[in-house]
């Protein structure tokens, strides 16, 4: 996520992507996210005036860099609750999809390793008994 009114915290996205890749797991999920989208002037909490904030960063320059970087992208503003719902949707989704993409993957292993484990043999006359707790269960 980067500021659109912050020319520094756009320019380090590139480091702060490299650095998540190193450190964060194989699977990890990532968009890029411009906040602030709504800025033209701000008031703090205190009712005092503040400098106007100028958007620096336009949509065309972050859309830019996320199709160089491959990511999907967003322009939010956390403040006013726009477009942070879709953001959080569209994460659900990616993990959702890469969730099902592994597990058909893992399904598919899995049966493979089932119809090549070998023949099971039943009614075997060498029956054993193993002791779970305290029940017995029988076992061919």
């Amino acid at each position: 996520m980067y500021d659109v009114s912050d020319q520094e915290s756009f320019d380090m996205i590139e480091q702060w992507l490299q650095l998540f890749s190193d450190n964060a797991p194989d699977r990890a999920q990532v968009v890029l996210v411009g906040n602030k989208c709504d800025i033209s002037g701000d008031y703090d909490d205190n009712q005092h005036k503040q400098q106007p904030k100028q958007r620096v960063i336009s949509y065309e320059m972050g859309r830019q860099l996320a199709d160089k970087l491959k990511l999907d992208f967003y322009e939010t503003s956390v403040k006013h609750n726009i477009n942070v719902d879709k953001v959080f949707d569209r994460l659900v989704d990616i993990i959702c999809d890469n969730h099902m993409v592994t597990k058909s993957r893992e399904q598919l292993l899995t049966d493979i390793s089932i119809s090549t484990a070998g023949t099971v043999v039943l009614g075997d006359n060498n029956r054993r008994q193993q002791n779970i707790g305290r029940k017995k269960f029988n076992c061919c």
